[in-house]
């Protein structure tokens, strides 16, 4: 109600309520005047009365106007407050009847992007709005239904996607209240931008779900402890499955500390270690523990932690990772296994053997003690490796290594340095003790193992070296009991021989040698001598055996028995027996150009050869090139070093028979050959060694054995060759035993080239040839 309509009231109150007090001051005055007053003074009194009840009604009427003014006056200065709150607010306020938006503020000018209140009132809030809301809900639908709730309770919180003036969409937290306004009720209308809250309460649950997802899929598990360090969570999925393995349920230790879980070895130390850097709230890497589940499984666990602090600073627990590393703790100690171990006899390695060495002689120059290094080799270990096969022989490594643990002390060290090579490190040991660990495993390999149903007897030979006597360092003393090896080799196996100084002298020279031989390969120094091969029965030349020689530039002519060993002892043999065929088929193609008839000519070779890829065309293409025919080479091979060859190149010897070479077992009657095995080789001469031939005249047993190999030779079919032969009556004794063809001092000592064939010149043809008399000559 306005001023000017209080003012108009007031008046007609007034001259409404002046009949009312004459008729109050005749009445209810008058007669109350009647009553007491005289009559004279009655008329002065009524006026009396009337005037100070005009006056009284002034009064109240002015108080009535002067409140009436008030009430207009603070209700402005409401409106006035109202309009400068509407106005100047930051947040944008709207007026909205029952459809339309009829005002609003700059604020929502700003919000809206805006350039006149025009652009927004006359407007229904669906025109303010996408079609649909995220929720899916059409806006026109849910905008009513809102509406519709703010005017029946008064007032509606939510929120709503808006579109501005330039299309662009945002979020609003909407809040409506119903307020009356000219005998209606209208809607209060406020909007707050909150489109970057919602992009951060997107963000946030995004990276919820990644984290969420990530902890599922992650091979590390999440986890929190409380300021008591009590486990309050745990994450769950992939990195979990360690612990499903070992049958423990992370959940079972919310409320516990670490130390109250089914960790073992974790020393006392260990965890005080642990519980001083979670009492210094101190971050921590890589703690790994061990937990054995009820069913005895073991997996291996390493965890991180970082301290949790409150923004006053003070200590609220700890969060941290964790991860399975049983696989790799598996893989370490196969490394392990690897690196210091060997796989076949679970025997500690060389790089073990060189720690533990080290270890043992610091203790023993610190103590003044002794210590031992024996060096220890299979005998003929090749032999049954080939002829039984690599499955029998490994098998039968390992029962050297378990015979070897069971003869020596817990403190010493067995290691296989590979092969059927083995050493044992001995402390606290002198010589003498050395010498009856050295006799023990003589006696022990003395019984025979069970291999494959087969009883296989190997014995050991033994170099030994002592510290401080022979070495100062292990290298030094695992060298010099290998150089005492190689003399227990060379004096017959199954021996044991100590180091002494004058056995590196030896390894000097044959060092030295090695390289010599390697200038001499290349430097043209090698010679072929060739020795004749005739036949018994009419004396007749049918060949002749190749024999190396080395023409040294300084020594002169070197014997092979100097040279060969070393080659054979090195790669060099290989070189030095394709040196000689090649030579050989040359020295053949010269002697066919000269019109000299074609002989066959023995070449001797290392198993290694037969060994090599591609031997069989080597062979073909020396024939191809020299134009020689397959029958103008034999090759022979000593017997064990045919057993060497193994039955892998069994192949290999085939081809070459059908190709037409001849092939010999030289020095028959020294290895170990059975007769199936014999019988199965495409062999087709066997030559009687010389130590049989040197006593057939005087040993009666010689003589068994050598007809008994010539026999033998016969059965399978094959020509048997006697070396060695000296004297007439050997000569003799061999015709009479049927042996087919001999060699020997008897007919000629090795020959150059030149040489031999001017001894193919004079040598007569006729049986009384063979009594002449020939000198013996040493070679």
């Amino acid at each position: 109600m306005t001023a000017k309509t209080r003012a108009v009231l007031s008046v007609v109150a007034g001259v409404l309520t002046t009949p009312l007090v004459f008729w109050v001051e005749e009445g209810w005055i008058g007669r109350s005047i009647a009553g007491f007053a005289p009559a004279g003074y009655r008329g002065t009194v009524a006026v009396g009365a009337f005037v100070i009840l005009l006056g009284v009604l002034y009064l109240y009427q002015q108080r009535r106007t002067i409140a009436a003014m008030v009430r207009a006056t603070s209700l402005t200065e409401r409106e006035q407050l109202f309009r400068t709150l509407f106005e100047q607010s930051s947040d944008a306020h709207l007026l909205l009847d029952q459809q339309r938006f009829f005002d609003c503020n700059a604020a929502t000018l700003r919000l809206m992007r805006a350039t006149s209140k025009e652009q927004i009132l006359n407007r229904q809030p669906v025109d303010l709005s996408p079609k649909f809301q995220p929720d899916g809900q059409r806006s026109a639908e849910k905008a009513q239904k809102i509406i519709t709730a703010a005017f029946q309770e008064g007032s509606q919180r939510f929120e709503w996607m808006h579109c501005r003036m330039d299309g662009s969409e945002f979020w609003a937290e909407v809040l409506l209240t119903a307020i009356p306004w000219r005998d209606q009720h209208i809607l209060h209308t406020v909007w707050r931008d909150i489109t970057r809250r919602k992009h951060a309460e997107a963000a946030l649950r995004a990276s919820e779900t990644r984290f969420r997802d990530l902890s599922m899929l992650a091979s590390d598990w999440f986890w929190e402890q409380d300021d008591q360090f009590r486990f309050t969570y745990f994450t769950s999925g992939k990195a979990m499955a360690g612990l499903e393995r070992a049958s423990v349920d992370p959940q079972q230790f919310i409320g516990k500390t670490r130390w109250e879980t089914p960790i073992i070895d974790l020393t006392p130390e260990q965890w005080a270690t642990h519980r001083a850097v979670l009492e210094a709230h101190q971050p921590f890497r890589d703690f790994e523990y061990r937990v054995r589940s009820d069913s005895g499984e073991d997996r291996w666990f390493t965890i991180s932690g970082i301290p949790l602090f409150d923004d006053a600073g003070r200590f609220t627990g700890y969060r941290g990772t964790g991860r399975d590393i049983t696989e790799q703790q598996q893989d370490k100690q196969r490394i392990q296994i690897l690196a210091y171990f060997d796989t076949l006899t679970g025997l500690p390695n060389r790089t073990l053997l060189a720690q533990r060495a080290e270890l043992a002689l610091a203790l023993a120059a610190r103590h003044r003690s002794e210590l031992a290094i024996l060096f220890l080799d299979l005998d003929r270990f090749k032999e049954v490796n080939d002829s039984l096969g690599h499955v029998e022989g490994d098998e039968l490594l390992r029962q050297v290594a378990q015979r070897l643990r069971e003869a020596v002390r817990e403190t010493d060290t067995i290691c296989r340095l590979g092969g059927d090579e083995f050493v044992l490190l001995l402390p606290e040991i002198n010589l003498d003790g050395a010498q009856r660990v050295a006799d023990k495993l003589l006696a022990v390999f003395r019984q025979p193992f069970m291999v494959a149903s087969h009883h296989l007897h190997t014995t050991l030979s033994i170099g030994i070296a002592l510290y401080p006597y022979d070495g100062a360092n292990f290298d030094e003393l695992l060298k010099n009991a290998d150089t005492a090896l190689y003399q227990a080799k060379e004096a017959g196996r199954n021996t044991q021989v100590f180091y002494t100084r004058e056995m590196n002298v030896a390894s000097v020279a044959r060092l030295v040698l090695e390289t010599e031989l390697r200038q001499a390969l290349e430097s043209n120094e090698l010679r072929a001598y060739y020795q004749p091969k005739l036949r018994l029965a009419d004396g007749a030349l049918v060949g002749a055996e190749a024999l190396v020689r080395w023409q040294h530039p300084k020594r002169g002519l070197i014997p092979p028995n100097q040279f060969i060993p070393v080659a054979e002892a090195s790669d060099l043999i290989v070189g030095l027996g394709d040196w000689m065929l090649e030579e050989v088929s040359r020295q053949l193609a010269i002697w066919r150009d000269a019109g000299l008839p074609v002989l066959h000519v023995a070449v001797n070779l290392a198993a290694r050869h037969f060994r090599e890829p591609g031997f069989v065309a080597h062979i073909e293409s020396l024939l191809a090139i020299y134009r020689l025919p397959p029958g103008a080479l034999e090759l022979e091979l000593t017997e064990s070093t045919l057993l060497e060859t193994g039955v892998q190149t069994m192949g290999t010897l085939n081809a070459l028979k059908q190709l037409g070479v001849g092939l010999t077992i030289d020095d028959f009657g020294t290895g170990y050959s059975s007769l199936g095995y014999l019988k199965r080789l495409p062999i087709t001469a066997l030559k009687i060694d010389q130590s049989f031939v040197r006593d057939l005249e005087n040993d009666p047993d010689e003589r068994t054995l050598a007809a008994t190999i010539v026999a033998l030779g016969h059965s399978l079919g094959l020509n048997v060759i006697a070396e060695g032969v000296e004297t007439e009556q050997q000569r003799r004794i061999l015709l009479e035993q049927d042996c087919d063809l001999a060699q020997g001092y008897l007919f000629s000592r090795p020959l150059p080239a030149e040489d031999f064939v001017a001894w193919r010149v004079r040598q007569p043809l006729t049986a009384a040839s063979m009594h002449r008399e020939y000198a013996v000559v040493s070679d």
